[in-house]
């Protein structure tokens, strides 16, 4: 994941249209074919607004659309997930406004930039306790997740009757709905791979 600190892009400016800097593929293959590129953006179009991103996720799904497993038309962005600050809010945009921190997940590749412009229907807005970095990198996962459990949940409420029973059994008594309890963040860790 980048953030703002470890990135020094030009920025900038809401009244006109701006420069950014962002990778672009024009071919897939390997690592060397993205390119970083200083365009010029113009201002949001309708439903659009202007975003600054402060934070961007990486996901093995870039890998994939680099690698031409996942077909895009070229010349194509990368990057699916990022939180940042809205610059600019274009026309019949009423749930936004400038200043406003927020994040997307699995919006057209695009988000390995300085800036850009998204649709205003594709954010999520952030609260203050959760920093860019976090949101940025757990964004697209929480979609991922939530879809999942929707789409198996009774197979997921089957499978929790049956842990929760077991217990009880061996005790004598049976407990038809067992609690679903949560796992604190502190003994969550981030496993890294190497591909």
């Amino acid at each position: 994941m980048l953030n703002e600190s470890e990135i020094s892009f030009h920025e900038s400016r809401q009244e006109d249209a701006a420069m950014m800097r962002a990778a672009k593929l024009y071919e897939t293959g390997a690592p060397e074919v993205i390119c970083v590129e200083t365009i010029e953006l113009s201002q949001p179009g309708p439903h659009e607004v202007r975003l600054r991103q402060i934070a961007i996720g990486v996901n093995f799904i870039d890998v994939a659309v680099r690698r031409g497993l996942i077909a895009l038309p070229l010349p194509s962005g990368l990057g699916v997930e990022a939180a940042g600050v809205i610059e600019s809010v274009g026309s019949g945009v009423a749930d936004f406004a400038v200043g406003d921190r927020v994040c997307y997940g699995f919006a057209v590749p695009g988000a390995y930039a300085t800036h850009r412009n998204i649709e205003a229907r594709s954010l999520v807005r952030l609260p203050d306790t959760i920093d860019f970095e976090t949101a940025a990198a757990a964004t697209a996962a929480g979609l991922t997740a939530g879809y999942l459990l929707l789409r198996h949940a009774a197979r997921l409420r089957q499978a929790m009757r049956s842990w929760c029973m077991l217990p009880q059994v061996q005790s004598g008594s049976f407990w038809r709905d067992g609690p679903i309890t949560s796992v604190p963040p502190s003994s969550v860790r981030s496993v890294r791979t190497r591909r």
